[in-house]
């Protein structure tokens, strides 16, 4: 079992990354953190502004997803590659559960955002769209891990970047 520090570092960079995407995503970030007061599980968070329309769908769905593929790269490891149609039919389950959506995870969120595109008819259907962001996410996590360590970094030693703060720190690093 990982210990809270291992837990906690996860969860730096895995915020970091969403950060990172959303930055890149233009959208505001209001802000990033790894620690909820007077709460001894971890809480994280990645407050961004994302009102968006149905055809950045693929490209916030990848910021989704990068979270998880940087844990992973954190590992040394490589996430292991999921079949759309498995990824779809589990997010699916996991709608029809009667999730309200305050509680998704990330591949939740995803799998609504990309929903919604196949419903305005800017994707052919989900499965296209978590290939499309899979492979969009493991590109741009290649080419902006340096930043991503940035974020990571500083939240490991802070536990939370106001907006302001972080936005800057991502400029600066790109």
């Amino acid at each position: 079992m990982a210990s809270y520090d291992e837990m906690r570092l996860d969860s730096c960079y895995h915020e970091a990354a969403h950060a990172v995407f959303d930055y890149r995503a233009g959208f505001a970030i209001r802000y990033v953190s790894v620690e909820t007061p007077g709460r001894y599980d971890l809480r994280d968070v990645c407050m961004s502004e994302t009102t968006m329309a149905p055809t950045q769908a693929v490209q916030v769905a990848s910021g989704l997803l990068a979270g998880e593929l940087a844990v992973y790269r954190l590992r040394g490891e490589q996430k292991p590659a999921v079949e759309p149609s498995a990824w779809a039919e589990v997010c699916l389950a996991c709608v029809e559960e009667a999730w309200d959506g305050g509680d998704d995870n990330d591949d939740v969120r995803a799998f609504r955002l990309l929903s919604a595109a196949v419903d305005h008819d800017v994707l052919p259907s989900v499965e296209v769209g978590y290939e499309e962001a899979r492979s969009f996410a493991a590109l741009h996590l290649s080419q902006w891990w340096s930043v991503v360590i940035v974020v990571a970094e500083a939240l490991r030693e802070q536990g939370r970047l106001e907006g302001d703060a972080c936005t800057a720190l991502m400029a600066a690093a790109f």
